[in-house]
């Protein structure tokens, strides 16, 4: 009767402890199969201490010192899987850092790309205007030559002796005024295309000024779509460089 009212409690309380003990588990698979050791350890002691009664002290010590221990391990799954979950939010912090940095880049990387393509197209249209004025210049130079060339303007004097030598039927009078008519004719023809050769001469020094500007203008321009260029290259490799490291 004494054994039967000392033991009846006592395994009353050692099923309590062992509840505990499961309630203490979580839920998670790997964490119960690391504890089934020490279950079973428990379990054993339990079923020893009805079986001998004199062994319940003993197993009331070790199913505490189980239970201490299972508790111990759960706080230090619960504080790994704290610092799990804070591993991850940081890691959606960064991701959302970088995802601003990328959106940040695309803008600029834009902003760089159209300013130097806005002034590749101006470099086309100076490209154009020098071209057009060097074209212009060529012709100029062209009609000046076509103009002082011709052969009222290129003819030898002596060529004209023969118009001089009068005829065996001509009086002098007669003879005065055809040479008279002759040069006077010769001479109109030879100002007018004398003015015009020195008119498209006098148009070629301004056209030359005119294209050195331009050419300087185009010359500049290519510099700075150079540095525009430089400057895409120059912000894409930085970025790449400081987004891989």
């Amino acid at each position: 009767l004494f054994l039967s009212t000392w033991v009846g409690p006592l395994r009353e309380t050692m099923k309590s402890l062992i509840f505990s003990v499961f309630l203490a588990l979580p839920c998670a698979e790997g964490l119960a199969l690391r504890h089934s050791g020490a279950l079973h350890v428990a379990e054993v002691s339990r079923a020893r201490c009805v079986e001998i009664p004199e062994s319940c002290a003993d197993g009331v010590d070790q199913m505490l010192e189980t239970a201490s221990t299972i508790k111990e391990q759960v706080r230090e799954e619960l504080n790994a899987t704290r610092a799990r979950l804070h591993s991850i939010a940081l890691d959606f912090v960064r991701c959302n850092t970088l995802t601003s940095q990328v959106s940040s880049y695309t803008s600029k990387f834009r902003a760089e790309a159209e300013s130097h393509t806005s002034c590749r197209v101006r470099q086309k249209a100076d490209f154009d205007a020098s071209k057009n004025c060097k074209k212009l210049l060529t012709a100029v130079k062209a009609n000046r030559t076509l103009l002082c060339e011709r052969q009222s303007l290129t003819n030898n004097p002596n060529d004209l002796v023969s118009l001089c030598t009068p005829t065996l039927e001509e009086g002098l009078g007669m003879w005065l005024e055809d040479m008279t008519q002759t040069f006077r004719a010769r001479y109109t023809q030879w100002k007018k295309d004398h003015d015009a050769c020195q008119t498209a001469g006098s148009m070629i020094a301004p056209q030359e000024a005119l294209c050195s500007v331009k050419e300087g203008t185009l010359n500049e321009r290519a510099q700075e779509c150079g540095r525009a260029l430089d400057s895409v290259e120059s912000f894409s490799c930085s970025w790449a460089t400081g987004f891989a490291a």
